[in-house]
């Protein structure tokens, strides 16, 4: 003969629980990797310009960096190795910021900061 133990079925507050812990977590982990993909990043020490500077720059634009090479993107080893030789040969990144404030001017950027 059967337990009757074995026939109980589930409550609704059982499943209640299991719902808002479930509910819970998601929204615990969806803030955490929202927050961790919104994280503000150290921008790279600045060196101030110099006479020879003439005010030019280059744009680098990468498609899809992937995490393992598959030969038909670059990877972020290659990535980092090829910004490092950037930096090494004196190159330095900037801001979209920085460059808009680079063509308006120094008295632009002091005149509307929160432009």
């Amino acid at each position: 003969m059967t337990d009757p133990r074995s026939l109980k079925s589930r409550t609704f507050a059982r499943d209640r629980r299991t719902w808002i812990l479930t509910l819970v977590l998601g929204a615990v982990v969806w803030a955490g990797t929202s927050a961790w993909l919104n994280r503000r990043v150290a921008l790279a020490e600045r060196r101030p310009a110099d006479g020879t500077d003439d005010g030019r720059f280059v744009a680098l634009a990468y498609d899809r960096v992937v995490p393992i090479p598959d030969g038909k993107n670059l990877d972020r080893a290659t990535l980092r190795a090829q910004l490092r030789a950037l930096a090494s040969a004196g190159w330095q990144p900037i801001t979209l910021r920085d460059l808009r404030d680079a063509y308006r001017g120094p008295a632009a950027s002091r005149k509307n900061p929160c432009s």
